[in-house]
Protein backbone atom coordinates (compact mmCIF):
# COMPACT_ATOMS: atom_id res chain seq x y z
CA UNK A 1 0.00 0.00 0.00
CA UNK A 2 1.39 3.19 -0.96
CA UNK A 3 0.95 6.29 1.59
CA UNK A 4 1.52 9.40 0.47
CA UNK A 5 1.36 12.41 3.12
CA UNK A 6 1.15 15.98 2.56
CA UNK A 7 0.58 19.86 3.81
CA UNK A 8 1.45 23.72 3.73
CA UNK A 9 3.57 25.86 5.19
CA UNK A 10 4.01 29.07 5.65
CA UNK A 11 7.21 31.62 6.53
CA UNK A 12 8.18 30.98 10.09
CA UNK A 13 6.97 27.67 10.42
CA UNK A 14 10.57 26.19 10.98
CA UNK A 15 10.89 28.20 14.36
CA UNK A 16 7.58 26.56 15.68
CA UNK A 17 6.54 22.85 15.20
CA UNK A 18 6.87 22.24 11.67
CA UNK A 19 9.71 19.73 12.55
CA UNK A 20 7.79 17.19 14.60
CA UNK A 21 5.67 17.30 11.93
CA UNK A 22 7.46 16.37 9.34
CA UNK A 23 8.80 13.67 11.51
CA UNK A 24 5.62 12.29 11.15
CA UNK A 25 4.65 12.48 7.73
CA UNK A 26 8.83 10.60 7.59
CA UNK A 27 7.23 7.63 9.69
CA UNK A 28 3.74 7.10 8.62
CA UNK A 29 4.12 7.95 4.73
CA UNK A 30 6.25 6.49 1.35
CA UNK A 31 6.28 9.87 0.18
CA UNK A 32 5.66 13.14 1.28
CA UNK A 33 4.63 16.95 -0.44
CA UNK A 34 4.95 19.86 1.04
CA UNK A 35 3.57 23.04 -0.76
CA UNK A 36 5.68 26.31 0.78
CA UNK A 37 3.69 29.34 0.95
CA UNK A 38 5.56 32.48 1.25
CA UNK A 39 8.23 30.47 2.98
CA UNK A 40 12.29 31.49 3.89
CA UNK A 41 15.34 28.96 3.49
CA UNK A 42 14.82 27.95 6.85
CA UNK A 43 11.73 26.02 5.94
CA UNK A 44 13.14 24.86 2.47
CA UNK A 45 16.20 23.45 4.27
CA UNK A 46 14.52 21.61 6.91
CA UNK A 47 11.93 20.08 3.87
CA UNK A 48 15.37 19.14 1.90
CA UNK A 49 16.84 17.78 5.35
CA UNK A 50 13.81 15.04 5.24
CA UNK A 51 14.24 14.57 1.38
CA UNK A 52 10.54 15.70 0.94
CA UNK A 53 9.43 17.03 -2.41
CA UNK A 54 8.87 20.72 -2.30
CA UNK A 55 6.35 23.09 -4.46
CA UNK A 56 5.76 26.61 -4.11
CA UNK A 57 2.63 28.60 -4.40
CA UNK A 58 3.14 31.94 -2.95
CA UNK A 59 -0.68 33.54 -3.87
CA UNK A 60 -1.98 35.03 -0.78
CA UNK A 61 -2.83 32.34 1.71
CA UNK A 62 -5.53 34.29 3.19
CA UNK A 63 -7.65 34.65 -0.20
CA UNK A 64 -6.62 31.82 -2.22
CA UNK A 65 -5.79 29.30 0.43
CA UNK A 66 -8.37 26.76 -1.00
CA UNK A 67 -7.14 27.10 -4.80
CA UNK A 68 -3.84 26.21 -3.05
CA UNK A 69 -4.87 23.17 -1.57
CA UNK A 70 -6.90 22.01 -4.23
CA UNK A 71 -3.76 22.56 -6.77
CA UNK A 72 -1.54 20.76 -4.96
CA UNK A 73 -3.57 17.66 -4.67
CA UNK A 74 -4.65 17.83 -8.60
CA UNK A 75 -0.82 18.58 -9.52
CA UNK A 76 1.35 17.26 -7.36
CA UNK A 77 -0.43 14.43 -5.19
CA UNK A 78 -2.23 12.80 -7.87
CA UNK A 79 0.70 12.36 -9.55
CA UNK A 80 1.79 10.16 -7.52
CA UNK A 81 -1.18 7.68 -7.26
CA UNK A 82 -1.65 7.00 -3.67
CA UNK A 83 -4.07 4.86 -1.76
CA UNK A 84 -4.12 6.52 0.98
CA UNK A 85 -3.37 10.29 1.87
CA UNK A 86 -2.40 11.39 5.33
CA UNK A 87 -2.37 15.68 5.26
CA UNK A 88 -1.80 17.34 8.17
CA UNK A 89 -0.94 21.42 9.33
CA UNK A 90 2.39 22.25 10.28
CA UNK A 91 1.46 22.64 13.65
CA UNK A 92 -0.01 18.87 14.05
CA UNK A 93 1.48 15.65 15.56
CA UNK A 94 -0.77 12.18 15.86
CA UNK A 95 -0.62 10.51 18.91
CA UNK A 96 2.58 8.53 19.67
CA UNK A 97 0.99 5.50 19.81
CA UNK A 98 -0.82 5.55 16.64
CA UNK A 99 1.80 3.54 13.71
CA UNK A 100 2.25 3.07 9.96
CA UNK A 101 0.51 -0.46 11.00
CA UNK A 102 -2.60 1.42 12.10
CA UNK A 103 -2.84 3.47 9.04
CA UNK A 104 -2.84 0.52 6.57
CA UNK A 105 -5.45 -1.27 9.26
CA UNK A 106 -8.28 1.57 8.09
CA UNK A 107 -7.22 1.33 4.38
CA UNK A 108 -8.74 -2.08 4.97
CA UNK A 109 -12.16 -0.69 5.89
CA UNK A 110 -14.87 -0.29 3.38
CA UNK A 111 -14.73 3.75 4.48
CA UNK A 112 -13.37 6.33 1.89
CA UNK A 113 -12.07 9.03 4.47
CA UNK A 114 -11.21 9.09 8.54
CA UNK A 115 -12.03 11.77 11.16
CA UNK A 116 -9.42 12.13 13.70
CA UNK A 117 -9.55 13.85 16.99
CA UNK A 118 -8.14 17.28 17.02
CA UNK A 119 -6.75 17.87 20.70
CA UNK A 120 -6.61 21.84 21.09
CA UNK A 121 -3.58 22.08 23.28
CA UNK A 122 -4.07 25.59 25.37
CA UNK A 123 -1.25 26.71 27.77
CA UNK A 124 -0.06 24.02 30.12
CA UNK A 125 -3.05 21.72 29.13
CA UNK A 126 -5.97 21.45 26.57
CA UNK A 127 -9.38 22.94 25.95
CA UNK A 128 -11.90 20.53 25.23
CA UNK A 129 -14.25 23.49 24.47
CA UNK A 130 -11.92 23.78 21.24
CA UNK A 131 -10.95 20.30 20.33
CA UNK A 132 -13.28 18.93 17.51
CA UNK A 133 -13.15 15.69 14.77
CA UNK A 134 -11.68 16.83 11.54
CA UNK A 135 -10.48 14.75 8.24
CA UNK A 136 -6.45 13.55 8.70
CA UNK A 137 -6.67 10.50 6.23
CA UNK A 138 -8.47 9.46 2.94
CA UNK A 139 -8.64 7.09 0.09
CA UNK A 140 -7.52 8.46 -2.82
CA UNK A 141 -10.12 8.30 -5.17
CA UNK A 142 -9.57 10.54 -8.26
CA UNK A 143 -13.08 9.72 -9.24
CA UNK A 144 -14.91 11.22 -6.92
CA UNK A 145 -13.47 14.73 -7.62
CA UNK A 146 -10.36 16.43 -6.25
CA UNK A 147 -12.34 20.05 -5.91
CA UNK A 148 -11.75 22.11 -2.50
CA UNK A 149 -14.39 23.68 -0.88
CA UNK A 150 -14.29 27.11 -2.23
CA UNK A 151 -13.96 28.95 1.11
CA UNK A 152 -10.80 31.12 1.12
CA UNK A 153 -10.64 30.37 4.93
CA UNK A 154 -11.38 26.70 6.92
CA UNK A 155 -11.72 25.13 3.49
CA UNK A 156 -9.99 21.92 5.52
CA UNK A 157 -6.75 19.62 4.13
CA UNK A 158 -9.32 17.24 2.11
CA UNK A 159 -11.64 17.54 -1.39
CA UNK A 160 -15.02 18.63 -0.64
CA UNK A 161 -16.68 14.85 -1.18
CA UNK A 162 -14.49 13.56 1.40
CA UNK A 163 -16.16 15.33 4.15
CA UNK A 164 -19.75 14.12 3.22
CA UNK A 165 -18.00 9.83 3.52
CA UNK A 166 -15.70 10.30 6.51
CA UNK A 167 -16.34 8.12 9.72
CA UNK A 168 -14.18 8.04 13.21
CA UNK A 169 -10.96 6.70 13.60
CA UNK A 170 -9.71 5.97 17.35
CA UNK A 171 -7.33 8.15 16.80
CA UNK A 172 -6.08 11.83 18.32
CA UNK A 173 -4.27 14.58 16.64
CA UNK A 174 -2.36 17.02 19.16
CA UNK A 175 -2.52 20.53 17.87
CA UNK A 176 0.01 23.30 18.97
CA UNK A 177 -1.02 25.92 16.92
CA UNK A 178 -3.30 27.30 19.74
CA UNK A 179 -0.99 26.63 22.75
CA UNK A 180 0.59 30.06 22.70
CA UNK A 181 -1.15 33.19 23.80
CA UNK A 182 0.86 34.77 21.34
CA UNK A 183 -0.01 32.58 18.43
CA UNK A 184 -3.89 32.82 19.65
CA UNK A 185 -3.81 36.65 18.91
CA UNK A 186 -2.00 36.85 15.60
CA UNK A 187 -4.96 34.23 14.59
CA UNK A 188 -7.03 37.06 15.41
CA UNK A 189 -5.64 39.49 13.90
CA UNK A 190 -5.53 37.52 10.37
CA UNK A 191 -8.90 36.41 10.91
CA UNK A 192 -9.83 39.98 11.49
CA UNK A 193 -8.44 40.81 7.93
CA UNK A 194 -9.38 38.47 6.03
CA UNK A 195 -13.21 37.66 7.02
CA UNK A 196 -14.31 40.58 9.36
CA UNK A 197 -17.87 39.76 8.70
CA UNK A 198 -17.47 35.85 10.19
CA UNK A 199 -18.33 34.46 6.58
CA UNK A 200 -16.73 31.55 6.92
CA UNK A 201 -16.92 30.24 10.37
CA UNK A 202 -19.03 31.76 13.20
CA UNK A 203 -18.16 34.36 14.89
CA UNK A 204 -17.89 32.74 18.64
CA UNK A 205 -14.92 30.86 17.47
CA UNK A 206 -12.74 34.01 16.64
CA UNK A 207 -13.96 35.35 20.11
CA UNK A 208 -12.74 32.29 21.59
CA UNK A 209 -9.19 32.71 20.63
CA UNK A 210 -9.42 36.00 22.00
CA UNK A 211 -10.83 34.55 25.41
CA UNK A 212 -9.21 33.79 28.63
CA UNK A 213 -10.05 30.53 29.36
CA UNK A 214 -8.91 27.92 31.90
CA UNK A 215 -6.90 25.13 30.42
CA UNK A 216 -8.13 21.18 31.19
CA UNK A 217 -5.69 18.98 31.74
CA UNK A 218 -4.09 16.76 29.71
CA UNK A 219 -3.88 13.27 30.14
CA UNK A 220 -3.32 11.41 26.70
CA UNK A 221 -4.61 8.00 28.34
CA UNK A 222 -7.61 9.37 29.27
CA UNK A 223 -7.98 11.23 25.63
CA UNK A 224 -7.64 7.96 23.97
CA UNK A 225 -9.95 5.87 26.07
CA UNK A 226 -12.58 8.56 25.38
CA UNK A 227 -12.05 8.45 21.38
CA UNK A 228 -12.32 5.02 21.36
CA UNK A 229 -15.56 4.64 23.91
CA UNK A 230 -16.52 7.60 21.48
CA UNK A 231 -16.02 5.51 18.17
CA UNK A 232 -17.78 3.14 19.63
CA UNK A 233 -20.50 3.94 21.04
CA UNK A 234 -21.32 5.89 18.00
CA UNK A 235 -21.14 2.64 15.94
CA UNK A 236 -18.80 3.97 13.44
CA UNK A 237 -15.96 1.37 14.40
CA UNK A 238 -14.77 0.24 10.63
CA UNK A 239 -16.42 -3.18 10.61
CA UNK A 240 -17.01 -4.64 7.13
CA UNK A 241 -20.11 -6.93 8.68
CA UNK A 242 -21.77 -3.74 9.84
CA UNK A 243 -21.18 -1.35 6.77
CA UNK A 244 -23.20 -4.16 4.91
CA UNK A 245 -26.63 -3.33 6.68
CA UNK A 246 -26.14 -0.08 8.12
CA UNK A 247 -26.92 2.60 5.50
CA UNK A 248 -26.12 6.00 5.81
CA UNK A 249 -28.39 8.56 7.12
CA UNK A 250 -27.71 12.69 5.89
CA UNK A 251 -28.77 15.66 7.39
CA UNK A 252 -29.31 18.64 5.29
CA UNK A 253 -28.00 22.08 6.79
CA UNK A 254 -28.68 25.49 5.70
CA UNK A 255 -25.16 27.88 5.97
CA UNK A 256 -26.25 31.33 6.60
CA UNK A 257 -25.62 32.43 3.25
CA UNK A 258 -28.58 30.08 2.40
CA UNK A 259 -26.35 27.51 0.61
CA UNK A 260 -27.69 23.68 1.47
CA UNK A 261 -24.82 20.96 2.33
CA UNK A 262 -24.91 17.82 3.35
CA UNK A 263 -23.59 15.65 6.19
CA UNK A 264 -23.78 12.63 7.76
CA UNK A 265 -26.52 13.14 11.01
CA UNK A 266 -23.38 11.37 13.27
CA UNK A 267 -22.00 15.02 12.22
CA UNK A 268 -24.41 17.43 13.24
CA UNK A 269 -24.07 18.36 16.54
CA UNK A 270 -20.60 19.32 16.43
CA UNK A 271 -21.03 21.21 13.40
CA UNK A 272 -24.09 22.80 14.81
CA UNK A 273 -21.19 23.57 17.74
CA UNK A 274 -18.81 25.12 15.31
CA UNK A 275 -21.49 27.03 12.94
CA UNK A 276 -24.45 27.92 15.19
CA UNK A 277 -25.90 30.03 12.91
CA UNK A 278 -26.45 27.33 10.59
CA UNK A 279 -29.99 25.25 10.79
CA UNK A 280 -30.90 21.87 9.84
CA UNK A 281 -33.35 21.42 7.72
CA UNK A 282 -34.37 18.11 6.87
CA UNK A 283 -32.69 14.28 6.75
CA UNK A 284 -33.09 11.83 3.87
CA UNK A 285 -34.86 9.28 6.59
CA UNK A 286 -37.58 12.01 6.97
CA UNK A 287 -39.48 12.46 3.52
CA UNK A 288 -41.65 14.75 5.34
CA UNK A 289 -39.00 17.11 6.65
CA UNK A 290 -37.97 17.55 2.82
CA UNK A 291 -41.12 18.45 1.52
Amino acid sequence: MRVVGYGICGGGEADRYMEATLKEFKRLCDETVICGNNITDKERNLINKYGFKLVEDNREWGKTQWKIKQDLVKNHIAKLNPDMCVCLDMDEVFDPNMTRQDIEELSKSPFDAFYFYIVDLWGDGYSVAHSFWNIRAWRFKPEKGLDFPQKALHCGLAPEWVWHYGYYSPYFVLHYGLKEKKDRQKKVERYAKYDPKAQFIAKTYYDDLAAEIKEDKLDLDKIRIEVQKFVEDTAQKPKKDRIKTQKEVFAFIQKTDGQIIDIPVRSVDDTLKIHPDWVLIGRTDDIESLI
